[in-house]
């Protein structure tokens, strides 16, 4: 996985791990999806499928233009920290309150609007332009342009700087941590942080199923405090229930390591 992570991270710098384990839930992902389009493809042919999913296959997969790039010039795409060669200004500004603002600029024109805000009129001169020239020298001098803009904006507020750049329209969003996450307007109107009781953990929140049907109810509904599984708590009820193994098989799967239960599951052999 060491040379798929070499996107990551900042130009003459080690590598960076993500930072969530993308590769387990893109793999859960396309075996939900495999699943799903298993079950369609049953019901149209009468066969049944084997699926399997690799977390190296579902990560190469999402390597966008690097893939490409890569097969077209032999060259590995570099790692760029937060920064695009395609935009300018485009990186996280800190601003005067220590908030980190993303501003992602593509549009030429707001280049120009955005440096003759900010009292470089010459710097919106020399770089402006819509041709590949124009794009490619602002690209050569991203650093320099971001400085410029860095210095900026370290004499703004975030809402400041957030405010300038929504009444130009140029793409921009505060840096939040996940605590600040657990209380975003967004994603609590969209009912994303729910409470969820655990056994061990006790009343802890996490996220919802980001996934809306707008005829049937999915997910935890407004007002459910469910109690969280443990891990393996199903899966002796699954395996006989629905797959039709006997306490016998159950019992020598998991001794064997084939699969794994909880400890109330295990304790509860004598019942399967």
């Amino acid at each position: 996985m060491g040379g798929l992570m070499s996107l990551t991270g900042f130009p003459g710098q080690p590598p960076v791990k993500t930072g969530p384990a993308i590769a387990d839930s893109l793999s859960g992902m396309y075996l939900a999806l495999g699943i799903v389009s298993a079950l369609r493809l049953r019901d149209q042919t009468g066969l049944g499928q084997k699926i399997e999913v690799a977390m190296m296959d579902a990560v190469f997969s999402v390597l966008e233009e690097a893939v490409i790039r890569a097969s077209m010039t032999g060259d590995a795409l570099p790692a760029r920290g937060n920064t695009d060669p395609l935009g300018a200004p485009w990186d996280a500004f800190r601003s005067k309150d220590d908030h980190w603002v993303m501003i992602c600029n593509f549009d030429p024109q707001h280049f120009h609007d955005i440096y003759s805000y900010i009292g470089r009129g010459d710097i919106a001169e020399d770089y402006q332009g819509w041709d590949q020239t124009a794009m490619e020298k602002r690209s050569r001098d991203l650093a320099k342009l971001n400085s410029i803009l860095a210095d900026w904006a370290r004499t703004k507020t975030a809402e400041e700087l957030l405010g300038v750049m929504k009444e130009m329209g140029v793409p921009a969003g505060l840096v939040k941590r996940v605590p600040e996450l657990l209380d975003d307007p967004q994603l609590r109107h969209r009912h994303m942080v729910v409470d969820i009781d655990h056994p061990r953990l006790g009343k802890v929140k996490t996220f919802n199923l980001p996934i809306k049907f707008l005829e049937t109810e999915t997910g935890i509904q407004r007002g459910e405090n469910p109690m969280d599984p443990e891990i393996g708590q199903h899966t002796g009820e699954i395996l006989k229930n629905l797959l039709g193994f006997d306490g016998d098989e159950i019992q020598r799967l998991c001794a064997e390591n084939v699969i794994w239960m909880s400890t109330q599951m295990k304790e509860a052999k004598a019942d399967l």
